[in-house]
């Protein structure tokens, strides 16, 4: 029998975040106040605290992540995904956040290369493993979810036809991206800390450095600690969701090459972008392929980022246990 786990871990553990909003909560001006909201969208828990003369910006962070989880849904028969895999034409005029992050994939296979595309829901729909039944597909059933997938993301403006939509791999990094833009255009905001369960956003107007820390993906609790800036941060790894059958365990990162999920030496990756020039939804789709391409590809991953950002880092776990960096970051425990 098949049972399925679903473990819930953002990319800044429970206690560096306490450490990080005890430092913004200091550092509050008389003018400046901390506001706070937390809850359930894309499919894990989420908080976000901001630091400003009002709440606006809190309750506009909030409209947007609401917005966002109900846009991008894969399972949620009132999801525009949901709504355009199932016979809904697409217009990027209509639906203008699913087309920037369209594009988005685009640009990043064209820096990167192929390994993540929005064209896969055929595969993950099949596999279903982000909900509360999923199944061990045959060979059949996997070769004819492949005919559908569209390994390069070939986007002009319209899904190719055949193709399914599964925003997953980048939804919470592109929310990020959305809650800076909200933040850059607010006067009265000082400070935000976003946290989704992969995805994560650190960034005060004043420069101010954040500790953020990563998850053990093995053991549980913190892997390890490095300071940063402002800052994307994305984790992925096959300890946040999957489920077992017949003693094998299958997690929720898809390989498109092979129709299976993802079978890596890598346990956990981990992507930290500048605010000032890289963006959420890179961060995220970053750390997806490099936990596909496993420890032999890493290294070609950090080579690309070091040719496009100033300031990156990524940090992987293997499977053993042992922790390899590049870039500037500075892992401090």
């Amino acid at each position: 029998m098949s049972s399925t786990k679903k473990i819930l871990s953002a990319v800044i553990s429970l206690t560096a975040a306490a450490a990080v909003i005890t430092a913004v909560r200091y550092a509050v001006s008389d003018k400046n106040a901390e506001y706070t909201f937390s809850g359930f969208y894309f499919d894990t828990a989420v908080t976000c605290k901001t630091v400003s003369s009002d709440g606006s910006l809190s309750e506009s962070c909030k409209s947007i992540v609401s917005e966002l989880d109900k846009i991008a849904s894969a399972y949620d028969e009132n999801s525009a995904v949901y709504k355009i895999d199932h016979g809904e034409k697409f217009s990027p005029e209509k639906y203008p956040d699913i087309g920037n992050m369209l594009n988005g994939y685009k640009s990043f296979e064209e820096k990167f290369g192929e390994g993540i595309t929005p064209f896969c829901g055929s595969l993950t729909l099949l596999w279903n493993i982000s909900s509360d039944a999923p199944y061990v597909p045959t060979e059949t059933e996997i070769s004819a979810a492949l005919e559908n997938v569209n390994s390069s993301v070939d986007y002009d403006g319209a899904i190719p036809e055949g193709s399914l939509l599964d925003l997953g791999a980048g939804a919470k990094g592109y929310a990020c991206d959305r809650l800076l833009e909200a933040a850059l255009s607010d006067e009265k905001a000082d400070e935000i800390i976003f946290s989704t369960g992969s995805s994560s956003l650190m960034w005060s107007r004043e420069g101010r450095d954040f500790t953020a820390a990563v998850v053990d993906p093995i053991n549980g609790g913190t892997a390890l600690e490095f300071p940063c800036g402002s800052s994307f941060i994305s984790t992925a790894g096959g300890y946040e969701r999957y489920f077992e059958d017949n003693g094998r365990k299958y997690t929720h990162i898809m390989d498109i090459r092979t129709g299976y999920p993802a079978e890596t030496d890598i346990a956990s990756a981990t992507v930290i972008l500048p605010c000032e020039s890289g963006s959420g939804l890179v961060s995220d789709l970053l750390s997806t392929l490099i936990y596909i391409g496993g420890t032999e590809n890493a290294e070609h991953y950090a080579e690309i980022c070091g040719e496009s950002f100033e300031d990156y880092g990524i940090i992987t776990i293997d499977n053993s246990g042992n922790v390899t960096s590049y870039g500037s970051v500075d892992i401090v425990k």
